[in-house]
């Protein structure tokens, strides 16, 4: 439900470890902002192994609420 208001995990992203196909650990500053935003969902392919992310935090709120909703077939026609 905090999607709208902070957006998607993705856009927190500020770095991130990555081993490409030739063997190479690239960080973002190694791999360039191409490929950063290329294995953040920019556009499909596989680009290498993701070993970490780096991400922005947020804080979050005092009261938190959760919910859960289940679905059952019984009421499929």
């Amino acid at each position: 439900m905090m999607m709208r208001k902070h957006g998607l995990f993705i856009n927190k992203v500020v770095g991130a470890k990555l081993v490409d196909a030739n063997g190479d650990l690239l960080d973002k500053a190694g791999m360039g902002e191409d490929l950063f935003w290329a294995i953040r969902g920019g556009c499909g392919g596989s680009f290498g192994i993701v070993l970490s992310w780096k991400v922005q935090l947020i804080q979050v709120p005092p009261t938190v609420m959760v919910f859960s909703i289940g679905k059952t077939l019984d009421h499929a026609p």
